[in-house]
């Protein structure tokens, strides 16, 4: 399975946990767990795209960052505009 696919499918899963598990009444999702589990999820997927930006961005050299404020410097490194 390629990285693309995989992050889809993350994004498939935050979204089926909200739709099916978090129980919606109106604007608001009453089950925090799932809620927080399908946040998880989605902030797992985020962090896979960004690891995908740096691969296309830094060829060779790219390592996986190891912390969140490394992905800060990183990917302001390549893209200013990103991180305002």
């Amino acid at each position: 399975m390629n990285h693309y696919q995989e992050i889809t499918r993350y994004l498939d899963n935050a979204r089926e946990i909200l739709s099916t598990k978090a129980n919606k009444e109106g604007q608001v999702y009453k089950d925090v767990k799932y809620v927080q589990m399908a946040s998880g999820t989605a902030y797992n997927a985020a962090l896979m795209i960004a690891d995908e930006y740096l691969r296309k961005k830094e060829g060779a050299k790219f390592t996986k960052p190891s912390s969140i404020d490394e992905y800060r410097l990183r990917l302001n490194k390549h893209n200013k505009t990103l991180m305002a």
